[in-house]
Parts: structure tokens; sequence; C-alpha cells
């Protein structure tokens, strides 16, 4: 009879795999959850930098050929488009990232010397995880502030 005790104070392997599969389920949402946030804030930073790269390079044109440019902060198809009246400049489109948006529809017109013909605040926002950029583009000249806040 000591012999039969001996064997049942293990576990069987099916009871082995069960806990194995019940913890598998557990670490896999504990890990997803930071995961999709983590993603969301690194595809945002991404987007900043390119953002900032672009409307430099809106104004560096302007300043080099002479032209008025226009950045069109396009709330319905949730991107933003470069463009000018000058033939041999190709029309850029940045397109948002998906949990982006808009906050309200914008156009930055820089003059052919580089300065902003106004003042114009624009806000992106993000729907998901309410991270929001804000530019701030000054009159009269041809500088902007750029801030991400989580």
């Amino acid at each position: 009879m000591t012999q039969h005790q001996n064997a049942r104070q293990g576990y069987t392997l099916v009871e082995l795999l069960i806990i194995l599969v019940v913890m598998s389920f557990l670490m896999i949402l504990i890990l997803r959850v930071p995961y999709d946030r983590i993603e969301s804030e690194t595809s945002g930073r991404l987007f900043l930098t390119e953002l900032d790269s672009t409307i430099k390079y809106a104004q560096e044109v302007s300043i080099l050929h002479q032209v008025k440019v226009d950045i069109h902060f396009d709330r319905w198809n949730d991107q933003i488009v470069i463009y000018s009246n000058s033939s041999d400049l190709r029309q850029n489109i940045l397109p948002l990232p998906n949990e982006w948006q808009i906050a309200q529809e914008a156009l930055i017109t820089y003059n052919p010397n580089g300065r902003v013909r106004n003042y114009q605040r624009v806000v992106l926002q993000n729907s998901e995880f309410g991270s929001r950029i804000d530019l701030n583009f000054q009159l009269g000249s041809g500088r902007y502030s750029l801030n991400y806040t989580k």
C-alpha cells in the first residue's frame, strides 16, 4: 500500500500540460497590452521626426526655389500634403499613422522668403492612448514649435 501512495504524490502529465497552457495564455495577455502601447508610442515618435523633417523641407524649398509652399493638414483624408505652384517641385504626402488624427483642418503657407504668412496652431491627437502633438507656427517668421505630450 505504501508503494501505491508514493505513485500518487506527483502530478500527471495531463495536469502539467493544462497548467502550462493556462500560464502561457496569461503571459500572452499580460505581455500583449504593454506591447501595443510601446508600438504606438514608437510609431508616434517616428511620425514626429518625419513631420519635423517634412516641415523643414517645405521651408527650405520655399527659400531655395523662391516659391510659395503650402502645407495642408487634411483632416478628412488623415494626411499632410505639401505642394507648390512651381512645376519642378513634386507634391509630397505624409500619411498619418492609423491611431493619429488631425484635430482641425489647417493650411500653412511659406512665402518665397521662408516666412509664414499667418499664425497657425495645429493639433494632432492619438485617439487610442491620448497622446498629442502641438504645432505652433509663428507669425512673420519661419519658426515653429513642435511639442509631443503623452
